[in-house]
């Protein structure tokens, strides 16, 4: 997975209090959330196809997403 990936994947994340939802109230709870993370991929690839240049775009979406 590519650093930019993870760095979105970060901002999805979020840690509940100790028993948030399982009633276990030994270890905090942590859930992804998914919609938001497709959102911010899609908002990231909007904001280099915005710049006009379909070949930059192509090359940053390429390079932040680790695919070849």
């Amino acid at each position: 997975m590519t650093k930019r990936i993870e760095e979105i994947a970060d901002e999805c994340r979020t840690i509940h209090g100790r028993g948030f939802g399982t009633g276990n109230i030994s270890e905090p709870e942590e859930t992804f959330d998914y919609e938001k993370f497709a959102e911010l991929i899609i908002r990231e690839c909007l904001s280099y196809i915005s710049s006009g240049d379909l070949d930059f775009a192509k090359f940053m979406i390429k390079g932040s997403f680790g695919i070849e």
